[in-house]
């Protein structure tokens, strides 16, 4: 069987073997894996976000699929202190090559038989992926991922700290979003940024403020909380 490839113009991504030549990695992990690294390198990951692009995976799907490339090596979490030195958010880092837990540098184990090309070691990346935005459960990967923190989790907080995070981001809604709100509006907000994680409000105020430089919503506060709505159902479902 051939390979036919397409001359390359633009829209590109070059990958690293490695983890396409690991024979520990699943072939759902993988593609999750290949979808993160044609991102930016600064791209931020949100579960919510994830579930949205990758519409014929569900939550669960894709939820196991980055507790099985964290277990390998291949998505690692920083965790942020904000200047009085608590913790504050916590970053993905999506990696070409596996990192070792215990150094933090790729790991000298080699992850498959099949010896890696040496070329195109680092991410070449001129894709600018479109910012617009079924539920299959993965159960195969859950008993090898059970002692594997969630990725997407938020750092322990007490009620104080998480409705300071809630707070400032309903100003950062309304301040980058140009208009302001009803204090019965502001509650709304809040109610709803209560049943999500933190990561996943967050998501949804980017996505409500992107709508909202496009002048394509009327009700900014009520397009915001269907979104959070939404992705409460969706880590329900």
């Amino acid at each position: 069987m051939a390979i036919y490839r397409e001359k390359r113009k633009d829209r590109f991504t070059i990958i690293d073997n490695v983890p396409l030549q690991d024979s520990n990695i699943s072939n759902k992990a993988l593609g999750l894996l290949v979808r993160m690294l044609a991102f930016p390198d600064d791209w931020k990951f949100y579960e919510s976000d994830l579930v949205k692009r990758c519409n014929k995976d569900g939550r669960e799907a894709i939820h196991n699929q980055m507790l099985e490339l964290q277990s390998l090596g291949y998505v690692t979490k920083i965790h942020n202190r904000d200047k009085n030195g608590k913790f504050a958010k916590t970053d993905l880092v999506v990696h070409e090559q596996p990192i070792s837990p215990s150094t933090g540098k790729p790991s000298t184990v080699k992850p498959s038989t099949v010896k890696p090309s040496t070329e195109n070691q680092h991410l070449l990346n001129t894709n600018k992926p479109n910012t617009n935005i079924t539920n299959n459960s993965n159960n195969s990967l859950s008993n090898k991922a059970d002692n594997i923190p969630d990725p997407f989790s938020d750092l322990p907080m007490s009620k104080e700290e998480r409705e300071k995070e809630i707070n400032d981001l309903i100003y950062k809604f309304t301040k980058e979003g140009g208009f302001s709100v009803s204090p019965a509006e502001a509650q709304q907000m809040k109610n709803a940024m209560r049943s999500v994680v933190i990561d996943d409000a967050e998501s949804c105020i980017n996505q409500a403020l992107y709508a909202i430089s496009t002048g394509t919503i009327q009700s900014p506060v009520g397009y915001l909380i269907s979104l959070l709505k939404n992705s409460k159902d969706d880590s329900n479902g």
